[in-house]
This record gives structure tokens, sequence and C-alpha cells, in this order.
């Protein structure tokens, strides 16, 4: 299933998160035999090009039965936060190959935090 999100992609994958991991981590099961999934935003740093490691974890999350709102690459910590407060998800996968991430990824938590996340 694909649809459109912001400027990335929405990658739905089958719900196969087993009941009982769901629901002792507060997942719901009530209108469906399946649990909500997990929802992720992936994508790489600002002025980095190297997408083969975050399309990895990508594809890793989706297997576990994540749904992944990827960006894709050159991506600012702005553009990662609209997206990851836009698509409600519980996790945010960056990856960095340049100079910077530190800062990069010490920035995207401030505003996380700043927006109670």
């Amino acid at each position: 299933m694909l649809r459109g999100a912001l400027r990335g992609v929405v990658l739905g994958v089958p719900r196969v998160f087993a009941a009982q991991w769901a629901g002792s981590r507060g997942y719901s099961t009530t209108t469906t035999k399946t649990p909500v999934p997990m929802r992720f935003v992936t994508a790489t740093s600002l002025f980095d090009g190297h997408d083969a490691s975050i399309n990895i974890m990508r594809r890793l999350l989706q297997e576990c039965g994540a749904e992944v709102v990827h960006l894709a690459h050159n991506r600012s910590v702005d553009e990662v936060i609209h997206a990851a407060l836009q698509e409600d998800v519980q996790g945010v996968a960056i990856s960095s190959y340049q100079g910077g991430h530190i800062e990069y990824f010490q920035y995207l938590v401030d505003l996380l935090r700043k927006h109670g996340r």
C-alpha cells in the first residue's frame, strides 16, 4: 500500500505485530484482530546524499511491521520535525555520514522536546 505524505512516501506494511507483544506495550487491539503498528520517520541528514544505511533501516522497520514515513536524503531538522508531528510517529531514524551530526541530532531532540515529544 502506497500513499503520499508530505514530501516523502508512507510505505504501509502488513500489521504483523503479535497481539500479546503490542498489548503489553499499550497498543490498541480492540477494533481489529491486528494491533496498530508503530510509526517512524526515516531520513538522511541535510547535505548528505548517502542513503544506503537509512534504506536498510527502513526495510528492517517495515519487516518488523512498522509503518515508515521515508523522507529520503538531504533533509533538514525542520522537515523531519514537521513530518514527525504531522504523522504522529513514535520514532525517528536518521542517518548521517557527514560532519555535524552531533549538532544535527541534538537540535532534533531539542525541537522534539519543545513540541512535547
